[in-house]
């Protein structure tokens, strides 16, 4: 019973006790967005009998709504008066704003346009497969929308990166934009679907010259062999059309003299795949 006593007693006096809550901007005309965050919540000092202040930190039910009807695109120094902290219940007085006091409310014109989305998508089809053509994404475009100053620098957007391994038939997925950086801008939609053409490749053997030395100073050179045997791997009718003029098969030279093994490089035409190349090594010697 002392101890109740005691505690109603306590309870019972006028004291102060610093409270925060969420600061929210409301009311912004349609054709104004925010293009920095506000302060997430401000702190204030209330004044009220103990019963009432222990009511209160239980309720949680304060915020500070500030009203935007008359806002303009421009940034606006706001300073917060004690009378704008809505609490739940009477006897309570909001005696001083301890932090921020004021603070910057930048407002921009609300814009929106519709920009490319560039795949960051790789395919790996299996061995004996081909990926034909390009990632084709739907939809083609999405709707940038938010603060003028930010949409108006953005041309394209990218979806995230996806590699797909071992793919033996046409795949189609969906896959996330990146979340832009810029503050409250947003894509619509968020997600995208692409699809790409993986078919299965004829193969085809090629005995290929080297053409190409790329040497600046060197006069006498000899390649054993000079010629690599290629196991190429493509549609049907370009593997059939493929002529070994098209197969570009080139050697990265040193300059100094002597005796040395490179490495074929080998330039195909666009939709044809290297298998394999023997030998993967030619002795070269330069006089």
């Amino acid at each position: 019973m002392a101890l109740l006593l005691w505690f109603h007693v306590t309870t019972d006096r006028s004291c102060e006790y610093t409270f925060s809550c969420p600061v929210k901007v409301v009311n912004i005309p349609d054709n104004l967005i925010l293009y920095e965050e506000v302060p997430q919540e401000v702190n204030f000092l209330v004044e009220g009998k103990g019963k009432t202040l222990i009511r209160l930190f239980l309720s949680r039910k304060r915020e500070l709504k500030i009203d935007g009807t008359e806002f303009t695109a421009k940034e606006i120094n706001y300073q917060i008066k004690p009378e704008e902290i809505a609490l739940p219940t009477e006897n309570l007085e909001v005696k001083e704003i301890t932090s921020p006091r004021v603070f910057s409310i930048k407002l921009d014109y609300l814009s929106k346009k519709k920009v490319k989305v560039i795949p960051q998508i790789v395919i790996n089809p299996q061995t004996d497969f081909l990926f034909l053509g390009e990632i084709k994404i739907q939809p083609e475009e999405v709707v940038v929308e938010g603060p003028r100053r930010f949409v108006r620098s953005i041309s394209s957007v990218l979806t995230e990166s996806k590699i797909v391994e071992g793919v033996k038939e046409p795949v189609s997925d969906g896959v996330d934009l990146i979340p832009p950086k810029e503050f409250n801008v947003r894509y619509e939609p968020e997600r995208v679907n692409f699809f790409a053409n993986v078919q299965q490749g004829v193969k085809r053997e090629m005995v290929v010259k080297i053409a190409n030395l790329n040497s600046t100073s060197a006069k006498n050179i000899r390649i054993n062999p000079d010629r690599v045997s290629l196991t190429l791997l493509g549609e049907e009718n370009k593997i059939n059309a493929l002529n070994p003029e098209d197969v570009v098969v080139t050697l990265n030279l040193k300059e100094e003299k002597g005796k040395y093994k490179f490495p074929p490089i080998i330039k195909l035409p666009p939709q044809i795949k290297l298998i394999s190349v023997y030998p993967d090594s030619l002795e070269v010697e330069i006089n």
